[in-house]
């Protein structure tokens, strides 16, 4: 980096890492880019993250779409025949399986983009990136929190990212006055992810903390939507204002092949309950051949870090994060005091 900002919403610092630094990228969606009034595009967001009613299908057309069932069946078989998925050249937001329906007739889906929106870390001794559309889907999640190991519910080391949980419903035109529009499809700000290393593969929400902060806090924000209450508000903590991850099904098994069998939500959120929890997660790629490690089902290794990215160190929740900034806007906790801005 040569100190100049490149990236969307200029959120990349530095930290300590032995004798180098590691580069934190903090920006998402929400925050805008150099020179520009608003932190987005409201038109280009809602092109990108929601889907009107003519292409908000529902749970019960996609268990009848071929195309979703082969999607459908490619998550399946990670698990089943520990084969790695076959990635679309070019995925799109109508790339999506359903999920399971709530009692209020709100729907959930997994927009399939193989991909996943966190804090994302790299770390320059992290030569042996993965590449190539497989490789990209396997990552490395960890939590900024200490450790707790009385923890039921640990945050899974190595991922698949799936992609974005997205909600089919009313409440949007409801509360804008137009039912009669009917239900679109929304993006929100979680991303679906499966545990990589455990036999059953659960599936996880996890969302940066960051984004969920801008989405409220960045200037333009009234001009935004909120986000929609996940699962009936079960994912809303008064304290920090959302939990920002949670277990909601023990195995992707349970993901079913026709409505039928598609979990419940009593079933999700009981789950959900238990797990859910604040553990600043970010993301950061490993070597290409842990993708080959995985196939072969051998134990994978854990990229080092920062030791400021696990210790549970944080800095102050006033002022700016680094030494020059496009907005300002509450900072994301996680980031050390003593990082050093790449601004």
């Amino acid at each position: 980096m040569d100190g100049k900002d490149e990236t969307r919403g200029g959120r990349i610092f530095k930290l300590r890492h032995d004798d180098h630094w590691d580069t934190l990228d903090t920006s998402n969606n929400w925050t805008g880019e150099q020179n520009s009034d608003f932190p987005f595009d409201l038109t280009e967001w809602d092109v990108n993250c929601l889907k009107d009613e003519d292409d908000a299908r529902s749970n019960d057309q996609l268990y009848e779409d071929p195309k979703a069932q082969s999607r459908l069946e490619q998550v399946l078989r990670i698990q089943s025949e520990h084969s790695l998925p076959q990635m679309p050249r070019n995925a799109t937001k109508m790339d999506c399986i359903p999920l399971f329906k709530d009692d209020n007739g709100e729907e959930y889906q997994i927009g399939l983009t193989w991909s996943i929106a966190l804090t994302h870390v790299k770390c320059p001794s992290n030569t042996a990136i993965s590449t190539g559309r497989h490789a990209e889907a396997l990552r490395q999640v960890y939590s900024r929190l200490p450790h707790n190991p009385s923890d039921p519910f640990p945050l899974p080391r190595f991922v698949f990212a799936l992609g974005s949980l997205d909600i089919r419903t009313m409440a949007r035109n409801i509360a804008n006055g137009y039912p009669e529009d009917g239900e679109t499809t929304e993006k929100t700000d979680y991303n679906v992810i499966m545990d990589a290393e455990g036999d059953d593969m659960s599936l996880w929400i996890v969302a940066s903390r960051q984004a969920l902060a801008d989405r409220e806090t960045e200037p333009g924000a009234e001009f935004s939507l909120p986000m929609l209450p996940i699962f009936q508000g079960l994912m809303h903590s008064e304290e920090t204002g959302h939990f920002d991850s949670a277990c909601i099904l023990p195995s992707v098994r349970r993901l079913g092949k026709q409505s039928s069998e598609a979990p419940t939500a009593a079933e999700v959120y009981e789950l959900v309950r238990k797990s859910r929890g604040v553990r600043y997660p970010v993301v950061c790629q490993l070597p290409k051949d842990q993708l080959q490690q995985w196939a072969e089902k051998k134990p994978l290794e854990p990229v080092p870090s920062s030791p400021d990215l696990t210790n549970g160190s944080t800095a102050s929740e006033q002022g700016p994060i680094g030494t020059r900034r496009i907005f300002e806007s509450r900072p994301d906790p996680t980031i050390p005091a003593n990082s050093q801005s790449l601004l």
